[in-house]
């Protein structure tokens, strides 16, 4: 077996209701399985002394993104929380199962000068690692993090789109993912993106018409020839519609156009 098929993983319908996505090219909701809990502030007063030292406790050990994920550089796929912008609500969620062993203990959001905005905690007795941050005003720069118990902190920007790319307006050709079919129940999704250790796609997800999330891989620069994969859905399945995503090591996650199964 391949490192890249070690990180393959088709979701289980059980783990599909613990994960939220975005869908589509324009901002929007999130679809749910579960119920975002709403963040500890609003983004708009001053957060607690002990929200702001328990942060600094979690990134002791320092922030992880999909360029520098440390000693987890297997972990990316399953931690990378992924971060909605719809009006002046931030929607996040971290594709990540929560059990009393392993789980998302925090999911927060700071602004470009590293002010901790609001800040939602977790238990593994949560169905999902999902949060809804309500700022003053969501076009401001801002980050996301995740807290693992396991693996640490992990960084992200939000969502990058063909129509809202960010700084990345240079990038959206090479970054934005393709959805196409490959047989009768087999979806491929492929970036048109080089591959090398330096610069490479880390990650291609799926997700269907309601915002599950049905498949994630994590693709090894080493080894892979192309930024692609094949999904393989169960041969009774009722999708009717992907969205396929590609996350950059450099230039964050993206989203494409959905297409009709």
């Amino acid at each position: 077996m391949t490192q890249n098929q070690e990180f393959t993983q088709l979701i289980s319908r059980r783990d599909a209701l613990q994960t939220l996505s975005m869908l589509g090219l324009a901002p929007i909701a999130f679809a749910c399985g579960g119920k975002a809990k709403e963040a500890s502030n609003s983004g708009m007063t001053p957060m607690s002394n002990s929200d702001e030292m328990l942060v600094a406790q979690w990134e002791a050990k320092g922030l992880l993104t999909a360029e520098a994920p440390g000693k987890w550089s297997g972990k990316i796929a399953g931690h990378y929380p992924i971060a909605n912008v719809v009006g002046n609500t931030v929607s996040v969620v971290t594709p990540h199962g929560m059990s009393g062993e392993h789980f998302i203990e925090a999911i927060y959001i700071k602004d470009a000068s590293g002010k901790l905005l609001g800040l939602t905690k977790f238990t593994p007795e949560d169905s999902a690692a999902l949060a809804s941050f309500q700022l003053a005003d969501a076009s401001i720069d801002f980050k996301v993090y995740s807290v693992c118990n396991l693996h640490d902190v992990w960084e992200a920007n939000p969502v990058r789109t063909a129509a809202a790319p960010g700084p990345w307006a240079a990038k959206v050709e090479g970054h934005t993912p393709l959805a196409s079919m490959e047989g009768m129940n087999s979806v491929k999704v492929s970036v048109p993106h080089g591959m090398s250790v330096e610069h490479f796609i880390a990650c291609l997800y799926i997700t269907d018409a309601t915002g599950n999330m049905l498949g994630k891989v994590q693709l090894d620069p080493n080894t892979a020839m192309e930024a692609s994969h094949v999904f393989e859905l169960p041969s009774d399945t009722t999708v009717t519609e992907i969205t396929p995503w590609a996350l950059c090591n450099k230039h964050d996650l993206w989203v494409g156009a959905s297409m009709t199964l």
